[in-house]
């Protein structure tokens, strides 16, 4: 995607962390959502309360991908949030 033109980055807001929240796209199409359609990204829909419509479109993406099993979701997953909060898969514990 990223060679097909050139990448904009608009800034939308800021984390609980003070980091910058941004949406970057290309040709007009949003890197984020595709990223997601395509199962290499979850959405971080905590930071889109003030973009429902967005957030929206990144559930339908990341849902299309889980059921038709695309990039990470074709093996053994485990949402990140969850693994940070210490649940592991069977092949992770020792």
């Amino acid at each position: 995607m990223l060679r097909s033109g050139e990448a904009t980055i608009r800034l939308v807001g800021s984390s609980s962390y003070g980091r910058p929240v941004a949406v970057v796209s290309v040709n007009g199409s949003d890197l984020g959502e595709q990223l997601i359609a395509q199962g290499w990204a979850v959405p971080a829909t905590k930071y889109l309360r003030s973009d429902p419509d967005r957030a929206g479109r990144y559930m339908s993406a990341y849902e299309d991908a889980r059921t038709n099993k695309r990039g990470a979701h074709a093996g053994a997953w485990i949402d990140p949030e969850k693994w940070r909060r210490g649940e592991r898969l069977t092949c992770e514990r020792a």
